[in-house]
């Protein structure tokens, strides 16, 4: 069983499921299993705090934790003393920065000079006479229906899928506007269909927040 608790920021853009892959390899029975490889989204950035032992269990049993923002992720729990190596993912604190850093990755391997850093609106505030241009405009094929985007979520544990729902699910029907905004709309919904949200306190659409509170009567 593994385990990925990191709440991640909702975003509008994101990439490779805003998913990066850890691997890890037992060792001896009690000793600290080995690290051997973590593809870090922002190299330089992300930071890794491991705590894994190899034991004497039936299957991996790792958690990885982290907040949003932040670049320290933590690595804990046990694997089996089998020897195979076992990979894990964990999510980037920052996805709309990642994104920016993989495409510039990726034009610098084409042969592409990029004059500045990548960089995002978070991290850099742009002063208001700065100008922004569209390169270029890709639409996606045809969406997946609502049941199979429902299925992934729930067999895969996607919070990215969960907490991009609730955003879109409130931009159509209340339009743009903060996260807070999200919950109400959510609120108003199950409001509509006799359920009685007193009590009941919302907060993204992962789940994961400890300020979410639900009442059994809710429920």
């Amino acid at each position: 069983m593994i385990w990925v608790n990191t709440t991640e920021p909702g975003s509008g853009l994101s990439i490779f499921d805003n998913i990066h892959n850890i691997t890890l390899q037992a060792t001896q029975e009690g000793e600290k299993a080995s690290l051997i490889d973590i593809i870090v989204p922002l190299p330089g950035e992300a930071q890794s705090m491991f705590h894994v032992e190899s034991d004497s269990v039936d299957h991996a049993q790792v958690y990885v934790s982290g907040l949003p923002y932040r670049p320290v992720r933590i690595i804990q729990g046990k694997i089996p003393c089998s020897g195979q190596a076992i990979t894990l993912g964990s999510t980037s604190p920052d996805p709309v920065y990642w994104a920016a850093y993989a495409l510039h990755q990726a034009l610098q391997k084409q042969g592409i000079e990029v004059a500045q850093s990548p960089a995002n609106l978070r991290r850099e505030v742009l002063s208001s006479s700065a100008v922004r241009q569209d390169l270029c405009t890709t639409l996606s094929p045809l969406p997946p229906p609502l049941s199979k985007i429902i299925t992934i979520i729930n067999h895969e544990s996607l919070n990215s899928y969960a907490e991009h729902l609730l955003k879109h699910f409130s931009l159509a029907v209340a339009g743009p506007g903060d996260s807070s905004s999200d919950t109400k709309v959510l609120k108003q919904c199950w409001s509509e269909q006799d359920i009685d949200v007193t009590g009941m306190l919302l907060h993204g659409g992962i789940g994961l927040s400890r300020s979410n509170v639900l009442t059994p009567k809710s429920l």
